[in-house]
């Protein structure tokens, strides 16, 4: 089963998913930049950083561009640089048609699950996407559409950390918040 597990970036107690071999890792934002150590999200397969370049490199937290130019894992953004060699285009446009053209986007999960299902997963695992944050419930409503359009599809979804998404979606959905 082609399985992926996406990190947000919402502290949480809920232990970090082990490395398992063939399933994908993708990480967000600023997560390139939590230190080595117990904490680090290691084994990413892919980091997304969906904001412009100009936001990316203006960010109070750090010289997040050098990070992203020194990795060596597939860095999606809006569009390739040429400063930036590991650099990938997320494929916006395919991913809007897939869902008829019009589909509000909110956040980054928003973007991740729609490129999940337009890549054909068949399961997915959401590891600290709390949106519980006034500044973030916003999200929740359409987070809970792409989680309906994943139950719709026949994907499995499995919430591994608490969430104001796992408790609005769990007739849908499972909930694990232990290790395995």
């Amino acid at each position: 089963s082609k399985k992926v597990i996406m990190f947000g970036g919402a502290g949480t107690k809920s232990p970090v998913p082990p490395i398992i071999e063939g399933v994908e890792r993708w990480t967000i934002n600023n997560l390139i930049r939590i230190p080595n150590g117990k904490k680090r999200f290691v084994g990413n397969t892919r980091h997304f950083d969906l904001h412009s370049k100009e936001h990316i490199a203006g960010r109070r937290s750090g010289n997040v561009w050098g990070l992203y130019q020194k990795s060596t894992i597939p860095v999606v953004l809006w569009q390739t640089y040429p400063d930036l060699p590991t650099s990938k285009r997320y494929p916006h446009e395919a991913v809007r048609a897939m869902f008829g053209g019009t589909r509000l986007f909110t956040s980054s999960l928003d973007w991740l699950i729609a490129l999940a299902l337009y890549e054909d997963f068949e399961e997915i695992e959401l590891y600290a996407y709390r949106m519980g944050h006034p500044q973030y419930l916003y999200q929740v409503g359409s987070g809970q559409w792409w989680l309906k359009q994943c139950a719709d599809r026949g994907v499995k979804v499995t919430h591994l950390s608490p969430s104001m998404l796992a408790s609005v979606s769990r007739i849908f959905f499972q909930t694990r918040y232990c290790a395995r």
